[in-house]
């Protein structure tokens, strides 16, 4: 069985953001820190997904069968950072800085032979 979010394998990294409601705190502090890092997020080839109970994504994944495949409760607030090979490489329990979700990206070996490709 496919994970929900396998058709990104090996393109995207993911930063999958996972909030009781839209109008969650904890989810209207991570979207103000991220808003403005669209060129740094395009960079490191990072998507943001947001993940509200019931509901679907804009590229069309099911909020239940990804809560259940990362074992998110509907009722937690949870961001996390998923690498271009699938795997989680950081959960939080609260907001993160686009700062420190960058610059772990960076540390990636993918990321840093990226860069080296790149002349960075």
């Amino acid at each position: 069985m496919l994970a929900p979010l396998d058709s990104l394998l090996w393109k995207h990294r993911l930063l999958v953001v996972f909030a009781p409601s839209a109008d969650d705190p904890r989810l209207v502090r991570q979207e103000r820190a991220i808003r403005g890092e669209t060129r740094a997020m395009r960079e490191r080839d990072l998507l943001k997904i947001v993940v509200l109970p019931g509901s679907s994504s804009p590229l069309g994944f099911d909020a239940a069968a990804l809560r259940r495949h990362y074992h998110v409760r509907a009722g937690d607030f949870r961001v996390l950072l998923v690498g271009k090979d699938g795997g989680v490489k950081r959960t939080s329990a609260a907001p993160v800085t686009p700062g420190s979700i960058f610059a772990q990206i960076d540390t990636m070996p993918m990321r840093r032979e990226e860069m080296k490709k790149a002349g960075v």
